[in-house]
């Protein structure tokens, strides 16, 4: 992976994904340590490793959003008169 690449997406990880869980403090950890492996996978198979988790977080993730998709509809039901 290119060198910058792999700084961008690590800070991305960390930075943006991870402030953006403060709620979900397990998936926040989850993309700091995919953040660490980004940075210190240096060989293929490590990198396989990393792929395959970064598809499950991105399962999760978008779990996460239909759920709070989900919750928010039923806020505005609950409220609408």
């Amino acid at each position: 992976m290119l060198p910058e690449l792999r700084s961008q997406f690590a800070y991305t990880l960390e930075v943006v994904v991870a402030t953006q869980l403060g709620d979900e403090p397990e998936l926040a950890a989850q993309a700091q340590t995919l953040a660490a492996a980004v940075r210190n996978a240096s060989t293929l198979k490590a990198m396989d490793e990393l792929l395959a988790d970064i598809k499950r977080f991105a399962f999760r993730l978008e779990f996460l959003t239909e759920d709070r998709k989900r919750a928010a509809q039923r806020c505005s039901n609950c409220s609408s008169p």
